[in-house]
Formats: C-alpha cells, structure tokens, sequence
C-alpha cells in the first residue's frame, strides 16, 4: 500500500496535477496520521 501511494504522489508530480497531490496526501494523512505517514514516505521516496 505504501508503494502504491507513494507511486501516485510521484505521478501527480509528473503531471503537475498538486490537486490529486494533496488529496492523496491529506486522505492517507488522515488515515494514518502525520507522524507515521512522514517517516513511511521519506523512506519511500528515499528509495526512488
């Protein structure tokens, strides 16, 4: 799940679309919290 979100932040990138950007940030934000979702994304993105 962590992959698949950080691959469409990545794509919204790519098409400089912030909108979907910031959805898909805010929903998973929401679901699991800005603490975990910062350090999980940080290393995903790390990787890429």
């Amino acid at each position: 799940m962590q992959e698949r979100i950080v691959n469409i932040l990545i794509q919204c990138m790519i098409d400089l679309d912030m909108e979907a950007f910031e959805e898909v940030l805010d929903n998973f934000i929401t679901a699991k919290g800005i603490e975990k979702q910062s350090l999980k994304s940080y290393f995903h993105f790390s990787k890429k």
